[in-house]
């Protein structure tokens, strides 16, 4: 080992940092996994994706990193970690449309919506900067959800979150199964899928403000 590759101790003691899932949280949340998954997506990106991936070596580690700069970073501690099987993709939060509403989340590519998950951990975006965004993440990212998949959250504590996971538990009443909560942290398994479309008027309020300064910018530009 050289001096610029990353233990497994240190790994594992970065999950501690700021911004971080949390040690804690991060071994609740692989406890609910068979280790027969294959296709574990994280929305967000950092030291759990590399404890992931080593963890988790016959499975796919596929992160969505809203910030070009954390994508960099984060690729350059996946090299340093000699981990193979984890990308990080640069994913800048965009307005989409979902089941004919606009809504605000990761802009993931299209060789990804092929992909079947197996698990999915959401701890990102920031909420503070595009609210409405986590919340989105799963409605996006539910129909490639297997059935006996598990869909965590990060963050339980805030208001934000507790919002989601009630709107999620209402859009998806027979479809999500709570299998565990604390303050900051709740896991649910997918028992079903029943393929709804679903409209979440909510979302398109939080997606307004930055909708219209867009049609402003090409109003303006026309009139150069």
């Amino acid at each position: 080992m050289t001096d610029q590759e990353i233990t497994k101790q240190e790994m594992t003691q970065n999950l501690d940092a700021p911004w971080a899932i949390g040690k804690e949280n991060y071994s609740i949340f692989t406890m609910h996994l068979s280790n027969k998954v294959k296709n574990i997506f994280e929305a967000g990106s950092g030291y759990s994706t590399i404890n992931l991936a080593a963890d988790f070596p016959n499975c796919q580690i596929t992160s969505l990193e809203e910030s070009l700069e954390y994508t960099n970073k984060n690729r350059n501690l996946l090299t340093k970690s000699e981990v193979k099987n984890a990308n990080i993709y640069y994913c800048p939060i965009s307005v989409q449309l979902l089941n004919g509403v606009w809504a605000r989340t990761y802009k993931v590519p299209d060789e990804l919506k092929r992909t079947e998950i197996d698990a999915l951990l959401i701890d990102g975006p920031t909420e503070r900067r595009y609210p409405g965004a986590r919340e989105a993440v799963l409605y996006f990212l539910f129909p490639q959800c297997k059935v006996g998949a598990i869909i965590a959250l990060d963050d339980f504590h805030r208001q934000t979150a507790k919002l989601a996971v009630k709107r999620w538990q209402t859009r998806h009443k027979d479809e999500l199964k709570q299998v565990f909560s604390s303050n900051t942290l709740v896991i649910f398994e997918k028992v079903a899928s029943k393929g709804k479309s679903g409209i979440y008027p909510h979302l398109i309020l939080v997606t307004l403000p930055k909708q219209l300064k867009n049609l402003l910018r090409k109003f303006l530009s026309l009139m150069k």
